[in-house]
């Protein structure tokens, strides 16, 4: 891993930037990756999550701030005590229509979707000893789980919601079984391209539903409740149809 292939600039003077990072028995390799954060210019915590091994003591002598989850609570968990730890202690953490554009630059013109494979399939790698495996992923996450779904092995089944990128994706073939969750009136998905999509690849699962781009997100005006809790729902049951033991 390097700076340059996360995206990370120099900080911006006028704002307080935190970079989180999840752990779990990372010993071997979390204190390059905090060196590298650090040497940009950026603080980092390190959360551990409920590691085995010396993860959090290798963090802290690297330079970050180490916080330990007493029980494992995984990758979403974690990433909610680095994002409370940010908001107690002062750090940016905008989502107005400037911080979404950053990010959005940041994906389309700094991050390759293929290096992003490699990553998805080391994660896989590191967790297919658990069980089965499901993915879930939105927005431009929903694009690299219907890219991981055709390209690597060892899920059990994917679920993209309104991935922006999929559409340019429909040459690609699943090697799982596929959610997809669709909004009908999504500015960034022009609904011909979706049925379109879905029309391609008929033998998955498609829902099309009453609400714009990031339906499921309650931290934007786009938020849907209804659709979202319907998407959650036929999300958790997909999931237990295909990653029970």
């Amino acid at each position: 891993m390097s700076s340059s292939s996360i995206g990370l600039g120099a900080p911006p003077r006028d704002r307080r930037v935190l970079v989180v990072v999840p752990a779990h028995n990372e010993a071997a390799t979390v204190a390059d990756v905090v060196e590298r954060v650090r040497a940009v210019g950026f603080d980092c915590v390190v959360i551990d999550d409920a590691s085995t091994d010396d993860t959090a003591a290798r963090a802290a002598a690297a330079g970050a701030r180490a916080v330990r989850l007493p029980v494992n609570l995984g990758v979403g968990g974690a990433l909610r005590t680095g994002f409370r730890y940010a908001v107690e202690r002062g750090y940016d953490t905008g989502y107005g229509p400037a911080d979404r554009q950053t990010g959005i630059d940041i994906i389309q013109k700094k991050i390759n979707l293929d290096d992003t494979m490699k990553d998805i399939g080391a994660a896989l790698g590191n967790v297919s000893t658990a069980g089965k495996v499901g993915m879930v992923g939105y927005c431009w996450g929903g694009t690299a789980t219907w890219k991981a779904a055709c390209t690597l092995d060892g899920l059990a089944c994917a679920i993209p919601y309104y991935g922006g990128g999929i559409t340019g994706l429909t040459g690609l073939k699943a090697k799982c079984p596929v959610l997809f969750h669709w909004g009908e009136t999504d500015h960034s998905i022009p609904l011909d391209k979706a049925k379109a999509f879905a029309e391609a690849h008929a033998d998955q699962t498609h829902y099309f539903y009453p609400a714009g781009h990031g339906f499921n997100c309650d931290q934007r005006g786009s938020y849907d409740k209804p659709s979202a809790e319907l998407a959650r729902r036929r999300t958790l049951e997909f999931l237990a149809k295909h990653t029970a033991k």
